[in-house]
């Protein structure tokens, strides 16, 4: 089977529609130690992509909070977004990925998925909105084994591929709808593709974004050459270098 390359997809805001849930729980269990609930959930949302630790430790320090253990809190966090869910049966995919993940995938691109949201709540997620079987390598942030949203899920790719870092550099796309998502993927040296979504963002997220799409049904559009044709990652990488030239 022909590889056109890895689509790296962040799984919040841009496969699913869970950044407010996430901020609400986030926000909730803060309050209970004290912490500014409409505090917390703004910044959860402005510091998307971040590592859930360090989320909870910036919110902790602030209000003097620095004895409570943060390993609990993300157990707790993990526990009552999958309460939530399963309690509503909220549909949490946004309406254009069911359709499009299967077009992608007979394509012949590789998927993928790198997290900020531990290992065991991506894979529930994953397995909640019937996308697990989608993607050949899915990493979560996990404090215990030293992996987060970055360079070390980049690394961990491009072990379990056997591939050179010059050749995944060259024929990877990172899709996310952050700042952070898109400053990882530009620092690893990929292709980044935005997703407009949930929030205003942070307007430096543009130094860092090589193109933008509204949904999905244009990420299509934009691996097509004029005729139609799928096309591989190179492709879009020159595409983008004659766009800056």
């Amino acid at each position: 089977m022909k590889n056109l390359g890895q689509l790296i997809f962040d799984l919040d805001g841009t496969l699913l529609d869970t950044m407010e849930l996430h901020a609400r729980v986030f926000s909730h269990i803060l309050e209970r130690f004290g912490a500014d609930g409409e505090f917390s959930r703004r910044y959860y949302l402005e510091t998307a992509g971040e590592s859930l630790a360090k989320q909870f430790r910036d919110v902790l320090q602030r209000y003097g909070l620095q004895d409570v253990g943060i390993k609990g809190l993300i157990e707790g966090f993990d526990q009552r977004v999958m309460e939530v869910l399963e309690r509503k049966k909220q549909n949490i995919l946004f309406a254009d990925v069911e359709a499009t993940l299967p077009i992608f995938q007979e394509a012949g691109y590789r998927l993928m998925v790198s997290s900020s949201g531990t290992s065991m709540l991506v894979k529930a997620k994953l397995k909640y909105s019937k996308l697990w079987g989608y993607f050949s390598i899915v990493l979560g942030s996990d404090d215990d084994n030293g992996l987060s949203k970055g360079e070390t899920h980049f690394q961990e790719m491009i072990e379990q591929l056997d591939m050179p870092v010059e050749e995944f550099n060259e024929t990877s796309v990172m899709i996310g709808d952050g700042l952070h998502d898109m400053r990882v993927g530009k620092e690893q040296g990929l292709v980044t593709i935005r997703r407009l979504g949930w929030a205003d963002q942070d307007e430096t997220i543009d130094d860092f974004t090589d193109f933008v799409i509204h949904n999905f049904n244009e990420l299509l559009g934009l691996l097509k050459d004029d005729e139609g044709s799928f096309k591989p990652v190179r492709w879009l990488r020159r595409k983008r270098d004659l766009r800056e030239e």
